[in-house]
């Protein structure tokens, strides 16, 4: 208890009291000003910017990361060959650190040296620069997201679709439904909590991600992929803005901690069930 009020209570404190006060740099001296600070975030482009840029970041990237891991979670449940390894290898991306993904991602997509923008314009005969196109720079920032994060959703609906009873399903199939049904109406029932569960983690994680956006794009070009957490960074530890900064990640503390108690009742239901 000591140990988590320390790393998680004491600093969430400090960043409300700095998000209410005006702070003397140097001095760390506070005068208290109200919500002057979270008046003025919500009149400012940028952090509306961010707020859309987070907003499309965390559902294309939680639908995204739940389609393909409950398709490998499909795959991999069924009784083939050399099955370990595979599972081995599509849970390889999450394994690896954030930092060394995104600084991978970014070589392999840099304009002139990245060996995926040689592919491109070896085929279009056209220099492809994925991260300095405006239109696609975000769009590459997902992907490289979701290919780290979908073995979670991976691993946790593998794990779900283990625990159906294998009764049911040939019960189902004796009574003369197709694989389509046993799904529909097996399966996805019966892993529900645990689809919640894993969605609200997903939305959470994407509420929160800064790694793969701060190192490969800084949220240029012109803040075109500017999210919250980057968002903060920068008003913090660029401007020297602490005040909207605590007061930005109040507003993402506020809209996080709902899903915080969703997911513990989730969980608590799952448990007594």
């Amino acid at each position: 208890m000591v140990i988590i009020g320390g790393v998680m209570v004491y600093p969430i404190l400090y960043a409300i009291i700095m998000s209410l006060s005006r702070v003397k740099l140097g001095t760390w001296e506070f005068t208290f000003v109200g919500f002057s600070h979270f008046s003025k975030l919500f009149t400012d482009s940028a952090f509306w910017g961010a707020t859309q840029n987070s907003l499309i970041w965390v559902v294309g990237c939680t639908a995204i990361q739940f389609f393909l891991g409950f398709v490998a979670a499909l795959l991999l449940s069924k009784r083939v060959p050399y099955v370990s390894v595979f599972r081995t290898i599509l849970l390889f991306p999450w394994a690896v650190s954030g930092v060394v993904v995104a600084f991978n991602w970014f070589w392999l997509l840099h304009g002139d040296f990245g060996m995926v923008s040689w592919t491109l314009k070896q085929i279009t005969n056209v220099r492809v620069g994925l991260l300095e196109n405006v239109r696609t720079v975000f769009p590459a920032l997902m992907l490289i997201h979701i290919w780290w994060q979908y073995p979670f959703a991976m691993l946790v609906l593998l794990a779900g679709l283990q625990s159906v009873p294998l009764s049911f399903r040939e019960a189902a199939i004796i009574d003369g439904a197709n694989s389509i049904q046993v799904l529909w109406h097996i399966i996805i029932p019966w892993i529900r909590p645990i689809i919640i569960t894993m969605l609200i983690l997903q939305i959470i994680e994407g509420l929160n991600a800064f790694t793969i956006v701060q190192i490969v794009t800084g949220g240029g070009p012109a803040g075109i992929t500017e999210i919250f957490a980057v968002f903060i960074y920068k008003r913090a530890f660029t401007l020297f803005r602490f005040e909207e900064a605590a007061a930005a990640s109040i507003i993402v503390l506020a809209i996080t901690l709902p899903l915080s108690f969703l997911y513990i009742i989730t969980f608590m239901e799952k448990r007594r069930s």
